[in-house]
């Protein structure tokens, strides 16, 4: 496994899907596709639910059409995942 996916990985691991969803509310679709396809799919699924039906249908789209992401890119998004959300303490 690649550090990159382990990155988004621990980022969203202890995380609830639903508030994995609501940070994903502001983000591009492309960017949230790139995300989920690396999560399990078990949470991608819940937080494919639990986005607004609108963002839902675009982000289905760009996961269908996902071809091979630059790892440079993945790197990126888990770099602004870890920067930007923390999940709280239990």
């Amino acid at each position: 496994m690649r550090s990159s996916r382990r990155q988004i990985l621990r980022c969203c691991k202890k995380t609830d899907p639903q508030q994995i969803a609501k940070l994903f509310q502001s983000e591009h679709a492309q960017t949230i596709a790139v995300v989920m396809a690396h999560l399990d799919a078990e949470t991608a699924s819940t937080v494919l639910q639990q986005l607004p039906e609108s963002q839902r249908s675009d982000v289905i789209l760009r996961l269908a059409g996902l071809q091979t992401v630059s790892q440079d890119v993945v790197k990126r998004i888990a770099n602004i995942l870890n920067q930007n959300y923390r999940p709280s303490a239990d």
